[in-house]
């Protein structure tokens, strides 16, 4: 179906990540069905490309420092705004706080943040490692999930994690006992 001009055009353009080229190749077969051809060509992959506007972050380290404040700010203004809420009604109003900034941010101009196709980046490199294909992402990924594990349980054995246990189990009580309840709960999200 494809041709190998196309094809190739296709690894060229998408950096061999397996969400562009995912992009690309639907939108190549929807123009070639537009078109009711039975092979999609350069013309089509030409098309796709632009259709897609993969944009580059131009500082990405500023970009993480700045998604970084950006979460920590949300997640202040919505800790301090569910400090009185609990049991199911907490789990909602969290649940509604996901699915509102991502309706938010997605219907932000695509010129901000890339609209629905996001924001393209280089490939990760960490020491002189490339992690530019799925299975090296992957592993990245594991091993970062194993920090953030191994992290998540020395937080659980210090003394905000005791504040933590202790607001959870009676938040009345926690707060006789000198822990600032609102202080906890707000640090929570």
């Amino acid at each position: 179906v494809f041709s190998p001009a196309a094809l190739k055009l296709i690894a060229s353009a998408s950096l061999g990540l397996t969400r562009r080229i995912n992009i690309l190749c639907d939108k190549s077969l929807l123009a070639a069905f537009a078109g009711n051809t039975h092979q999609i060509t350069a013309a089509h992959v030409k098309a796709a490309i632009r259709d897609a506007e993969f944009r580059r972050a131009s500082a990405p380290r500023l970009g993480l420092w700045l998604g970084g404040a950006a979460a920590a700010l949300f997640g202040l203004i919505f800790g301090l705004t569910a400090v009185r809420i609990k049991g199911f009604y907490l789990a909602l109003t969290t649940i509604a706080a996901q699915i509102l900034f991502h309706f938010l941010v997605l219907n932000l101009p695509s010129s901000w943040l890339g609209g629905a196709n996001g924001i393209t980046l280089e490939p990760a490199s960490l020491f002189g490692l490339s992690f530019d294909t799925d299975r090296s992402i992957y592993y990245l990924c594991l091993v970062v999930a194993c920090v953030m594990v191994a992290g998540a349980y020395g937080v659980i054995r210090s003394r905000h994690g005791r504040a933590f246990y202790a607001v959870r189990d009676d938040d009345v009580a926690s707060g006789m006992m000198g822990i600032d309840v609102v202080r906890t709960k707000a640090m929570a999200f």
